[in-house]
């Protein structure tokens, strides 16, 4: 491109990201990485009149262009403080003063602006210890930088600044900084932060880094906690993840002692001790220790209580991350009449050893959409064996022929009747578990999917699977039901037609050419050619 057309192509992005059309924000990424004067002024005036993701198009600019943005930065409108980001990548000395002042006077980018500065580590430092100590309303941001590289200096500042301040966010970040500095006072306030109902993953996890050091308090806490309320707070979660964080051996054996605890009727109420044992087993599968497994699986043999209870289902998946060590007791598990056998079928999923794949399948039960069989499917479908494909598909058929929508499809195959229900459920989920792992063209599995394609509520289901598994083999029993189903039109309407064309463009020869040429110039005409498009490529023929 000559310099004239290139100076005229960024004239046209430039009016066409001040167009205020729906896609200007694509002009204005593209200015962004070409970079330049132009494209620098363009994209503040586009920032200026409120221009979507401007600051991040902003944020692809080179140094070049550092003091064009400081200046906006120093402009005082409305948006100048949303190029704070761009500081954070173009290490620019005189933004230092400049972003400071913006923490002084934003309500809204002050801790954006804390975190740019983060950034320039010794490069700012000076003016941090000086804005720190300025006594301005706002210096406990400057103690919070410091405290964020670890400087002791800030922790005396930090400390009182936690006391003074009534500010939740605030109290955070200070206690974020207080824990970077690893002096041991930051212990109380990160606990106390810990405690309130949100979530605090990131400070448990700066927390936890002390290891031993915080074990004892995170334990006295909880315990605080758990004699004197009533009802299971959101804080005391956040105590039990810090403790398994930690992935210590008193917080192991701390953590047993609740879960066991979580089944002990005589105390707390069912809903309390139900939150108690999930985030005791949550936490045990953090710390990942193999004297946990016992008292896993410990889960499965007991009564179930009324309602829905998580314990036994994040049990299964904590003790699938243990994998081959878990195999043997689960396996025995799963010969006895267990009252939680489902969530042991759901544990070898997640172990995916070979060795499971018989034993689940021979327990598959009679009454075929029963929840228990649920289990087994999706942990057939985890391991991946294609040894569940043919038992899969024998009671599959079962559902079919015992249930109402057999007998009511075969009545008037266009209607939909029992939608939603457990059966059809069942049929889907069987067939999807199936999808996730077939690795061989399984013959009664393809017989079963070309029956469903009469009957538009499983067409869509048969297609699907059809289109994962078409190659080879297949082609000579699925082309003619594929034919069939796109010549009878009020099937075809209603379903997904284009993954029967995308089926025959897999599987196609010269005939299936012919065929998709008649369907060129239908309202599915798109689909027909990129079908024979794609038998093209792979076949190469001279004609169509």
């Amino acid at each position: 491109m000559s310099e004239i057309g290139g100076e005229q192509a960024l004239s046209a992005l430039a009016n066409f990201a001040l167009s205020k059309h729906r896609d200007a924000s694509s002009a204005a990424f593209k200015l962004g990485q070409i970079g330049g004067t132009k494209s620098a002024e363009t994209l503040l005036k586009y920032l200026a009149q409120g221009g979507e993701y401007a600051h991040q198009a902003i944020s692809y600019l080179d140094s070049a262009q550092a003091e064009r943005i400081l200046n906006f930065l120093k402009s005082g409108h409305p948006k100048s403080a949303s190029v704070i980001w761009y500081f954070e990548k173009v290490k620019y000395p005189p933004a230092i003063p400049v972003l400071i002042d913006v923490i002084k006077s934003s309500n809204t980018h002050n801790m954006g602006a804390v975190s740019v500065l983060e950034k320039y580590g010794d490069m700012a430092k000076p003016e941090i210890y000086e804005f720190m100590c300025s006594g301005h309303p706002r210096s406990i941001y400057g103690a919070i930088i410091l405290g964020r590289w670890g400087n002791q200096i800030a922790v005396d500042k930090l400390l009182a600044g936690f006391d003074d301040s009534q500010d939740d966010n605030i109290k955070e970040n200070i206690a974020k900084a207080l824990v970077t500095t690893r002096d041991s006072r930051a212990i109380p306030p990160a606990i106390e932060v810990l405690k309130r109902n949100s979530k605090k993953g990131d400070l448990a996890k700066l927390l936890s880094l002390w290891g031993e050091e915080v074990v004892d308090p995170l334990i006295a806490e909880a315990n605080a906690i758990i004699c004197s309320n009533n009802t299971f707070p959101m804080g005391l979660s956040n105590i039990l993840w810090a403790l398994g964080k930690t992935k210590s051996k008193k917080a192991n054996d701390y953590l047993i002692e609740q879960l066991k605890s979580s089944y002990d009727s005589s105390d707390k109420d069912l809903k309390f001790r139900r939150e108690l044992g999930y985030w005791a087993i949550t936490s045990l599968q953090e710390i990942g220790s193999p004297e946990s497994v016992p008292y896993l699986l410990n889960i499965f043999n007991l009564n179930p209580e009324p309602g829905f209870d998580m314990r036994p289902f994040v049990a299964a998946t904590a003790i699938g991350t243990f994998g081959r060590a878990a195999l043997e007791p689960l396996l025995a598990l799963l010969e006895k009449d267990c009252p939680n056998k489902s969530y042991v079928a759901k544990a070898l999923g997640h172990v995916r050893a070979e060795e499971s794949v018989m034993p689940l399948i021979n327990t598959l039960e009679e009454r075929a959409g029963s929840e228990y069989n649920y289990y087994v499917l999706a942990a057939l479908t985890e391991i991946g064996s294609a040894e569940a494909v043919g038992p899969i598909t024998h009671l599959i058929k079962k559902v079919i022929k015992k249930s109402t929508i057999y007998s009511d499809l075969e009545r008037n195959k266009y209607e939909v009747p029992h939608e939603g229900t457990k059966e059809s459920k069942f049929i889907e989920k069987s067939i999807e578990s199936i999808m996730n792992f077939i690795k061989i063209e399984h013959e009664e599995l393809i017989n079963l999917l070309v029956g469903f394609l009469p009957y538009r509520h499983l067409n869509g289901l048969g297609l699907k699977v059809l289109n994962k598994i078409a190659a080879g083999s297949i082609k000579d029993k699925i082309e003619p039901a594929l034919f069939n189903f796109l010549e009878d039109w009020e099937l075809q309407v209603f379903s997904p037609t284009h993954s029967a064309f995308e089926i025959l463009g897999k599987i196609g020869d010269e005939k299936t050419l012919q065929h998709l040429q008649t369907w060129v110039n239908s309202s599915y005409g798109e689909y027909a050619y990129n079908a024979i498009e794609s038998i093209h490529h792979r076949h190469k023929p001279t004609t169509y």
